[in-house]
């Protein structure tokens, strides 16, 4: 909801050119680094956990969480990007970038 929600809550803001300001990334970031945070902390404190997992094994699993979190938000905002284009194209482009996100 959150790598949806941000980018169409700040969507007036995106222009063709520049894009998003930096400051509309913060309230994502902040959420992304909350929800990592709570993960890590109940994998520590959870007693229902039995053993140990391997460093690499964790980082296998985690890292990729990461990057499927971090890659829903950044095809969001691409998608408000385009579409915030008065070039037919790009518009044209939003349009099939929703529909792909959509659906995949």
């Amino acid at each position: 909801a959150a790598s949806v929600g941000i980018p169409l809550m700040k969507a007036g803001t995106a222009s063709c050119r520049n894009g998003f300001f930096w400051e509309d990334h913060l309230p994502f970031f902040g959420l992304f680094y909350m929800t990592k945070v709570a993960e890590l902390a109940m994998y520590v404190f959870d007693p229902t956990i039995r053993g140990n997992l391997a460093f690499k094994d964790f980082m296998i699993r985690f890292v990729p969480s990461c990057l499927g979190y971090l890659d829903a938000y950044t095809d969001a905002t691409a998608i408000q990007i385009a579409n915030s284009c008065e070039d037919p194209f790009a518009q044209h482009l939003a349009a099939w970038m929703a529909g792909t996100y959509i659906a995949g």
